[in-house]
């Protein structure tokens, strides 16, 4: 089940960004969500994918490099699906 802990400088967490800053994401599964301006996300050493604006998933991304979306998104699910 996927978890929502605290960054604490963390970098192979599954990260989504926003003008909050990152917020961090662990465990394979799936966590409902409701972040507004995300601008990037992180898959750390995950492979993952986020549910946008109108439903749509993202392409599954991972692991590793950070993806930057054109326009701010927000976010509604979270889906980690292992390295």
């Amino acid at each position: 089940m996927t978890t929502n802990p605290p960054c604490d400088g963390r970098e192979d967490f599954y990260r989504v960004l926003n003008n909050d800053g990152w917020h961090c994401f662990a465990s394979d599964g799936e966590l409902g969500v409701f972040i507004t301006d995300v601008t990037a996300v992180s898959p750390g050493n995950n492979r993952g994918q986020v549910m946008t604006t109108g439903g749509e998933w993202s392409p599954v991304r991972g692991p590793g490099g950070t993806f930057r979306f054109n326009l701010p998104v927000t976010v509604f699910r979270i889906r980690i699906l292992g390295r």
